[in-house]
Parts: C-alpha cells; structure tokens; sequence
C-alpha cells in the first residue's frame, strides 16, 4: 500500500505530540493534523519497502505498551502523561527495534512540526536578522 491509512496517521501524530513538549519550552504547540502536508510529502518520496517499515515501527510503538507493567493498554489508548514516559522508557530500551522505532519518528517529528508556520517563523526571525 502506498499510503499510510487515516489510523496510522493519527499515531503517528499522536507520536510526534509526545516527543514534543514545545509548551514546557515557550515554543508552539505540535498541532498538525492527518491531512498535514508532511504526509503526502512522505508518501510521494519514499519507497513502498519504507512505508511498509514505518507501519511495523508504528505497530511496535502502538502495541508495545501493552506488555509493559505500568500501561497495560495500546499507545493510542494511553494519556499524553504516560505517552511521554513511555516514549522516554523507550528510548532507553535494550532492544534494537523499539530503539530504532523510536528515532525514526524523533526524525519525522522534527520535520513535520518545523512544517507548522507558526514554529518556523521564531527561528527564520533569528536567522534573518528580525526579519522573517
């Protein structure tokens, strides 16, 4: 399948929503949604191969949860709170899959929230000197 289908959209961004705490550093809120551009931009350039890569990263990030003591339920089912200390328990995994899960979205959250005018504009401000 070429596209990632409307559910796997939404855990992607409820992914990126957890890896971001833009509010805690004065930044602005990740607030994209499933029609974002970077979805079809991702999509149109990649191989079918990656996208069936980034649907097991997605499965493992999703179900994961599950079997962990402490959230017993998928990832999607879990509170923003607990979605952020899994992700962070994740990051410190010994196992190479959930790992590696886990930095292929910090890569994907990075470009689709710098995709958000409103958290571009700060740093173009910077760059140029006060103007943007």
């Amino acid at each position: 399948m070429r596209k990632l289908r409307p559910r796997e959209r939404a855990l992607m961004l409820l992914v990126m929503d957890a890896m971001l705490p833009a509010e805690e550093a004065g930044l602005p809120r990740f607030h994209l949604d499933e029609n974002a551009i970077i979805f079809d931009a991702l999509e149109r350039s990649t191989s079918v191969s990656f996208l069936m890569g980034l649907r097991a990263m997605l499965a493992t990030i999703e179900h994961l949860p599950r079997i962990r003591a402490g959230y017993r339920a998928r990832f999607s089912k879990l509170d923003r709170q607990k979605r952020v200390r899994f992700l962070e328990e994740l990051g410190q995994s010994e196992r190479y899959l959930p790992r590696q899960s886990l930095e292929t979205m910090k890569l994907f959250t990075g470009l689709a929230y710098f995709d958000q005018t409103d958290a571009r504009e700060p740093f173009l401000k910077d760059a140029l000197g006060g103007a943007a």
